[in-house]
């Protein structure tokens, strides 16, 4: 088996699941599935809705692949503060020695939270809580703290075990023991609304203006910065507040950037936000020496831009270029295809390819770019290097699968398929997924 895997065929009985009126705690919408095979069956974890969208798993049991015996009753139900009055959401499971791990997302109505539970039998579980209690994802900032979709990688690599997850960009987190895991140390929590620090140093130089010039920006909305701090040596004085501003547009003043309050930020206009060299540039009040800039930025970044100094204004000197890929922040990856670029979201736990590569496949959300459906899910395909596990080597530029029948593209949240389920059974992959958040369907494919 090598990238990319497939094709895959759907299933034209689909879909293989549905709710069950007589169970009042899936009643109302199934989706979202994992599967994992134990011995001449598939076992299948789905999240499943009751009219008022509380969410439980469910257990169900299949010898073919298609056809499913469900239990009456859900293996995982809300009963911890950080699962009410949401529920226990989207199952993803691994099989590791003679204990199942299933990661699962703990919804109190106002935060997210990526949860673990283990189990022997797949029916009666322990929970070890959230993973990553004050974790902020990118996408949603002001809801911190979020996690959510941890796909574990059932193989270790040098004796840890590596977890993506995220729901907006992907994340990498790795385990010693399964149960306690650890994420990148990207510093301090940034202040109030803040979605980035970049500590930009260089050689000092002498400079009465210093700019910050785009190149390529990260988001379909330009730039904005909440604060830019402009200073000589770590423990100097902010050079940049209370000082003149300009910037090459503005939806909101570029003053705000250096005026000492996190609260208050510039923004690019609305119609310079496919600009890619959009400015913002500070003039100090006199000629001085600099050697570092801190950029406090909104969920509008940039991917890479250059910090740019000159003593009249007009001249400028490139001292710096900030690239946010080459950071070891935590992300795997961010958006790049049109089906994507809203955002990224792990699927089924990831497998390793015939040279040992890691293959995750992912669920992508999309703006409408390219024609896809807007808001539509749809699911890629990653490589990630074994060598370096946080390191994405490659995707398809179109996602493998996508809505196109009615039940994907009509239910509780129109145009998804959302996949989480993948496993290798009797010869063929079955790739499991959730139709329109509504009901549950399978795709096949045989090597």
């Amino acid at each position: 088996m090598s990238f990319p895997i497939g094709p895959f065929e759907k299933y034209s009985r689909n879909p293989i699941l549905r709710p069950d009126p007589t169970h009042d705690w899936e009643s109302a919408f199934l989706y979202n599935p994992c599967a994992t095979v134990v011995g001449g069956r598939v076992a299948m974890l789905y999240r499943a809705q009751n009219a008022a969208k509380v969410s439980s798993i469910g257990l169900a049991w299949s010898r073919d692949g298609y056809n499913f015996e469900r239990r009456p009753e859900p293996v995982l139900v809300p009963t911890e503060p950080y699962e009410t009055p949401g529920g226990c959401e989207d199952p993803r499971v691994v099989h590791v020695g003679d204990t199942y791990y299933l990661t699962y997302t703990g919804y109190d109505g106002k935060h997210a939270l990526l949860c673990l539970a283990t189990s022997k039998d797949l029916v009666n579980w322990t929970k070890h809580g959230p993973l990553f209690p004050d974790f902020r994802d990118f996408g949603h900032l002001s809801r911190a703290p979020w996690s959510k979709s941890g796909a574990i990688l059932a193989t270790p690599i040098d004796g840890w075990y590596w977890m993506y997850f995220g729901e907006s960009w992907i994340y990498w987190a790795r385990s010693r023991d399964l149960i306690a895991w650890e994420i990148a140390d990207t510093g301090p929590t940034p202040p109030g609304p803040v979605a980035r620090v970049d500590d930009v140093t260089f050689s000092p130089t002498t400079a009465r203006y210093v700019r910050l010039l785009g190149v390529t920006p990260l988001t379909a909305y330009g730039y904005s910065v909440y604060e830019m701090e402009v200073r000589n040596g770590a423990s100097g004085a902010n050079l940049a507040r209370g000082e003149a501003a300009t910037a090459s547009s503005q939806s909101l003043p570029a003053t705000n950037a250096v005026d000492g309050d996190y609260s208050t930020r510039w923004a690019v206009s609305a119609g310079d936000r496919g600009r890619a060299d959009s400015w913002l540039s500070v003039d100090l009040g006199e000629t001085t020496t600099v050697d570092r800039v801190a950029v406090y930025w909104e969920a509008a970044t940039a991917l890479v831009y250059r910090v740019q100094t000159s003593t009249d204004g007009t001249r400028w000197t490139d001292v710096a270029t900030y690239d946010v890929s080459t950071q070891d922040d935590g992300v795997v990856a961010r958006p790049v295809f049109d089906f994507e670029d809203q955002r990224l979201e792990p699927g089924p736990p990831p497998i390793l390819t015939r040279d040992g590569k890691i293959l995750l496949v992912y669920n992508g959300q999309t703006t409408g770019a390219g024609g896809f459906p807007k808001n539509s899910y749809s699911s890629g395909q990653m490589l990630i290097d074994p060598a370096n596990p946080k390191v994405a080597l490659a995707r398809l530029e179109r996602p493998f699968i996508a809505p196109s029948t009615g039940d994907e593209q009509n239910g509780q949240v129109n145009n998804v398929v959302f996949s989480e389920g993948l496993v290798e059974f009797r010869g063929t992959y079955f790739l499991y997924f959730g139709m329109a958040d509504s009901v549950l369907g399978v795709a096949t494919w045989k090597p």
